[in-house]
Protein backbone atom coordinates (compact mmCIF):
# COMPACT_ATOMS: atom_id res chain seq x y z
CA UNK A 1 0.00 0.00 0.00
CA UNK A 2 1.39 3.42 -0.91
CA UNK A 3 1.82 6.16 1.73
CA UNK A 4 -1.12 8.04 0.20
CA UNK A 5 -3.40 5.03 0.50
CA UNK A 6 -2.21 4.28 4.00
CA UNK A 7 -3.02 7.88 4.94
CA UNK A 8 -6.46 7.56 3.37
CA UNK A 9 -7.25 4.41 5.37
CA UNK A 10 -5.84 5.93 8.56
CA UNK A 11 -8.10 8.95 8.10
CA UNK A 12 -11.05 6.64 7.45
CA UNK A 13 -10.36 4.83 10.71
CA UNK A 14 -10.16 8.10 12.62
CA UNK A 15 -13.45 9.49 11.34
CA UNK A 16 -15.26 6.17 11.90
CA UNK A 17 -13.52 5.22 15.13
CA UNK A 18 -16.82 4.69 16.92
CA UNK A 19 -17.54 1.81 14.53
CA UNK A 20 -14.10 0.19 14.33
CA UNK A 21 -15.25 -3.17 15.64
CA UNK A 22 -15.41 -6.84 14.71
CA UNK A 23 -14.96 -10.46 15.72
CA UNK A 24 -13.04 -13.04 13.69
CA UNK A 25 -13.41 -16.80 13.93
CA UNK A 26 -10.32 -18.81 14.89
CA UNK A 27 -9.15 -22.08 13.33
CA UNK A 28 -6.17 -23.83 14.91
CA UNK A 29 -5.58 -20.62 16.92
CA UNK A 30 -5.24 -18.56 13.71
CA UNK A 31 -7.68 -16.19 11.99
CA UNK A 32 -10.08 -18.22 9.84
CA UNK A 33 -9.72 -16.01 6.73
CA UNK A 34 -8.78 -16.28 3.06
CA UNK A 35 -5.04 -15.86 2.51
CA UNK A 36 -2.73 -15.15 -0.41
CA UNK A 37 -5.35 -13.15 -2.30
CA UNK A 38 -7.82 -16.05 -2.41
CA UNK A 39 -10.70 -13.67 -1.67
CA UNK A 40 -10.34 -12.42 -5.25
CA UNK A 41 -12.29 -14.69 -7.58
CA UNK A 42 -14.62 -16.57 -5.22
CA UNK A 43 -17.25 -18.32 -7.35
CA UNK A 44 -20.72 -19.32 -6.23
CA UNK A 45 -23.80 -21.09 -7.51
CA UNK A 46 -27.46 -21.17 -6.41
CA UNK A 47 -29.30 -24.48 -6.09
CA UNK A 48 -31.83 -24.86 -8.92
CA UNK A 49 -31.95 -28.66 -8.98
CA UNK A 50 -35.43 -29.56 -10.34
CA UNK A 51 -36.39 -31.98 -7.54
CA UNK A 52 -34.55 -30.65 -4.49
CA UNK A 53 -33.59 -27.04 -5.27
CA UNK A 54 -35.21 -23.80 -4.18
CA UNK A 55 -38.01 -24.03 -6.76
CA UNK A 56 -38.88 -27.64 -5.92
CA UNK A 57 -41.92 -28.51 -3.81
CA UNK A 58 -42.72 -27.51 -1.17
CA UNK A 59 -41.88 -24.06 -2.46
CA UNK A 60 -40.48 -21.57 0.02
CA UNK A 61 -37.94 -18.92 -0.92
CA UNK A 62 -37.48 -19.06 -4.69
CA UNK A 63 -34.26 -19.49 -6.65
CA UNK A 64 -34.84 -16.08 -8.22
CA UNK A 65 -35.02 -14.50 -4.77
CA UNK A 66 -31.79 -16.22 -3.72
CA UNK A 67 -30.00 -15.17 -6.92
CA UNK A 68 -31.05 -11.55 -6.37
CA UNK A 69 -30.07 -11.72 -2.68
CA UNK A 70 -26.61 -12.99 -3.56
CA UNK A 71 -26.16 -10.23 -6.13
CA UNK A 72 -27.01 -7.68 -3.43
CA UNK A 73 -24.84 -9.31 -0.78
CA UNK A 74 -21.74 -9.83 -2.92
CA UNK A 75 -21.90 -6.25 -4.22
CA UNK A 76 -22.13 -4.94 -0.65
CA UNK A 77 -18.92 -6.69 0.46
CA UNK A 78 -17.11 -5.81 -2.78
CA UNK A 79 -17.85 -2.12 -2.19
CA UNK A 80 -16.03 -2.04 1.15
CA UNK A 81 -12.99 -4.33 0.70
CA UNK A 82 -10.71 -5.99 -1.85
CA UNK A 83 -13.06 -8.93 -2.46
CA UNK A 84 -14.44 -10.25 -5.75
CA UNK A 85 -17.22 -12.77 -6.41
CA UNK A 86 -18.34 -14.44 -9.63
CA UNK A 87 -21.77 -15.99 -10.15
CA UNK A 88 -21.32 -19.44 -11.73
CA UNK A 89 -24.85 -19.95 -13.06
CA UNK A 90 -23.73 -22.88 -15.22
CA UNK A 91 -23.30 -24.94 -12.06
CA UNK A 92 -26.73 -24.18 -10.54
CA UNK A 93 -28.10 -27.62 -11.41
CA UNK A 94 -25.35 -29.33 -9.40
CA UNK A 95 -25.32 -26.94 -6.46
CA UNK A 96 -26.91 -29.24 -3.85
CA UNK A 97 -25.54 -29.95 -0.37
CA UNK A 98 -24.47 -33.39 -1.66
CA UNK A 99 -22.65 -32.06 -4.74
CA UNK A 100 -18.86 -31.52 -4.56
CA UNK A 101 -17.54 -27.99 -4.92
CA UNK A 102 -15.67 -27.45 -8.22
CA UNK A 103 -12.66 -25.91 -6.46
CA UNK A 104 -11.43 -24.63 -3.11
CA UNK A 105 -12.65 -21.05 -3.67
CA UNK A 106 -16.30 -21.87 -4.09
CA UNK A 107 -19.60 -21.30 -2.29
CA UNK A 108 -22.69 -23.40 -2.89
CA UNK A 109 -25.95 -21.69 -1.93
CA UNK A 110 -27.89 -24.89 -1.32
CA UNK A 111 -31.40 -25.62 -0.15
CA UNK A 112 -31.24 -27.64 3.07
CA UNK A 113 -34.55 -28.02 4.88
CA UNK A 114 -32.94 -30.23 7.54
CA UNK A 115 -31.31 -27.18 9.13
CA UNK A 116 -33.12 -24.93 11.63
CA UNK A 117 -31.35 -21.81 10.36
CA UNK A 118 -29.10 -20.56 7.59
CA UNK A 119 -25.52 -21.79 8.11
CA UNK A 120 -22.16 -20.98 6.52
CA UNK A 121 -18.48 -21.98 6.91
CA UNK A 122 -14.99 -20.56 7.46
CA UNK A 123 -12.39 -20.08 4.70
CA UNK A 124 -9.59 -22.05 6.38
CA UNK A 125 -11.59 -24.41 8.59
CA UNK A 126 -13.87 -25.34 5.66
CA UNK A 127 -16.48 -26.50 8.11
CA UNK A 128 -19.76 -25.20 9.43
CA UNK A 129 -19.40 -23.51 12.81
CA UNK A 130 -22.95 -24.11 13.96
CA UNK A 131 -24.76 -26.67 11.75
CA UNK A 132 -23.95 -30.38 11.38
CA UNK A 133 -24.04 -32.14 8.03
CA UNK A 134 -22.73 -29.31 5.86
CA UNK A 135 -19.45 -29.46 4.00
CA UNK A 136 -17.00 -26.57 4.08
CA UNK A 137 -18.23 -25.00 0.85
CA UNK A 138 -21.96 -24.76 1.49
CA UNK A 139 -24.26 -22.06 2.78
CA UNK A 140 -27.23 -24.20 3.74
CA UNK A 141 -30.59 -22.44 3.49
CA UNK A 142 -33.87 -23.88 4.84
CA UNK A 143 -36.41 -22.66 2.31
CA UNK A 144 -38.96 -21.75 4.99
CA UNK A 145 -36.49 -19.76 7.11
CA UNK A 146 -37.82 -16.65 8.84
CA UNK A 147 -35.38 -14.07 10.18
CA UNK A 148 -35.33 -13.53 13.97
CA UNK A 149 -35.55 -9.79 13.30
CA UNK A 150 -38.54 -7.67 12.31
CA UNK A 151 -38.12 -8.40 8.60
CA UNK A 152 -36.87 -11.29 6.49
CA UNK A 153 -34.55 -9.50 4.10
CA UNK A 154 -32.71 -12.10 2.06
CA UNK A 155 -30.10 -9.62 0.86
CA UNK A 156 -29.22 -8.85 4.48
CA UNK A 157 -29.31 -12.51 5.47
CA UNK A 158 -26.83 -13.41 2.74
CA UNK A 159 -24.59 -10.45 3.68
CA UNK A 160 -24.45 -11.99 7.16
CA UNK A 161 -23.64 -15.46 5.82
CA UNK A 162 -20.99 -14.15 3.42
CA UNK A 163 -19.48 -12.37 6.40
CA UNK A 164 -18.97 -15.81 7.95
CA UNK A 165 -17.33 -17.09 4.75
CA UNK A 166 -14.95 -14.12 4.98
CA UNK A 167 -14.00 -15.13 8.54
CA UNK A 168 -16.30 -12.95 10.68
CA UNK A 169 -18.17 -14.51 13.58
CA UNK A 170 -21.25 -13.26 15.45
CA UNK A 171 -20.70 -9.82 16.90
CA UNK A 172 -22.34 -10.70 20.21
CA UNK A 173 -19.34 -12.98 20.80
CA UNK A 174 -17.21 -9.86 21.21
CA UNK A 175 -15.75 -9.60 24.71
CA UNK A 176 -17.66 -6.34 25.15
CA UNK A 177 -20.62 -7.44 23.07
CA UNK A 178 -23.90 -9.20 23.73
CA UNK A 179 -23.07 -11.35 26.71
CA UNK A 180 -21.35 -14.34 25.07
CA UNK A 181 -17.87 -15.73 25.43
CA UNK A 182 -16.02 -18.37 23.42
CA UNK A 183 -12.48 -19.54 22.83
CA UNK A 184 -13.03 -19.80 19.07
CA UNK A 185 -13.03 -16.05 18.33
CA UNK A 186 -10.71 -13.06 18.50
CA UNK A 187 -11.76 -9.45 18.99
CA UNK A 188 -10.39 -7.39 16.11
CA UNK A 189 -10.81 -4.20 18.16
CA UNK A 190 -11.73 -3.15 21.65
CA UNK A 191 -15.52 -2.80 21.56
CA UNK A 192 -18.50 -4.40 19.89
CA UNK A 193 -20.24 -2.93 16.86
CA UNK A 194 -23.84 -2.75 18.03
CA UNK A 195 -25.13 -2.20 14.48
CA UNK A 196 -23.06 -4.90 12.75
CA UNK A 197 -24.65 -7.12 10.10
CA UNK A 198 -22.97 -9.96 12.02
CA UNK A 199 -25.12 -9.54 15.15
CA UNK A 200 -28.37 -11.15 16.23
CA UNK A 201 -31.21 -9.25 17.93
CA UNK A 202 -32.24 -12.40 19.83
CA UNK A 203 -30.29 -14.98 21.80
CA UNK A 204 -30.26 -17.23 24.84
CA UNK A 205 -28.82 -16.25 28.18
CA UNK A 206 -28.64 -12.57 27.31
CA UNK A 207 -26.41 -13.37 24.35
CA UNK A 208 -27.64 -10.87 21.77
CA UNK A 209 -27.15 -7.44 20.28
CA UNK A 210 -30.20 -5.27 20.67
CA UNK A 211 -29.83 -3.15 17.55
CA UNK A 212 -27.95 -5.01 14.80
CA UNK A 213 -28.36 -3.84 11.22
CA UNK A 214 -30.25 -6.67 9.53
CA UNK A 215 -30.31 -5.23 6.01
CA UNK A 216 -26.94 -3.51 5.34
CA UNK A 217 -23.29 -3.53 6.33
CA UNK A 218 -22.22 -1.17 9.07
CA UNK A 219 -19.14 1.04 8.79
CA UNK A 220 -17.48 -1.29 11.29
CA UNK A 221 -18.17 -4.33 9.11
CA UNK A 222 -16.30 -2.67 6.28
CA UNK A 223 -13.38 -1.68 8.48
CA UNK A 224 -13.08 -5.20 9.89
CA UNK A 225 -12.80 -6.96 6.52
CA UNK A 226 -10.36 -4.30 5.27
CA UNK A 227 -8.00 -5.22 8.11
CA UNK A 228 -7.68 -8.63 6.44
CA UNK A 229 -8.25 -7.97 2.74
CA UNK A 230 -7.39 -4.32 2.15
CA UNK A 231 -9.30 -1.59 0.36
CA UNK A 232 -11.39 -2.21 -2.78
CA UNK A 233 -9.77 -1.51 -6.14
CA UNK A 234 -12.21 1.35 -6.75
CA UNK A 235 -10.68 3.22 -3.81
CA UNK A 236 -7.24 2.91 -5.37
CA UNK A 237 -8.43 4.39 -8.65
CA UNK A 238 -10.02 7.23 -6.70
CA UNK A 239 -6.63 8.02 -5.17
CA UNK A 240 -4.80 8.06 -8.51
CA UNK A 241 -4.50 11.85 -8.54
CA UNK A 242 -2.73 12.06 -5.20
CA UNK A 243 0.96 13.00 -5.27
Amino acid sequence: MTPQLELSEYYYRLVTSSADKGVVHLHNSADDIWTGGQQIGIRYCVDTHPTTGFDAAPVGVSAATMIAAMATATAAWERVANIKYFYDSANNGTCRVSDPAPDTRYIKISRDDTQPTVCAFGPQSHSSWTCPGLDGYTIGVPSDYVSPGPVTDWGGIMMHELGHTLGLHHEQLHTNGGGCSTSSTRDVTAAADLVSIMGYPLGSGGCALTTPNLTALSEGDGWTVRTFYGMPVSWYSGMAGLK
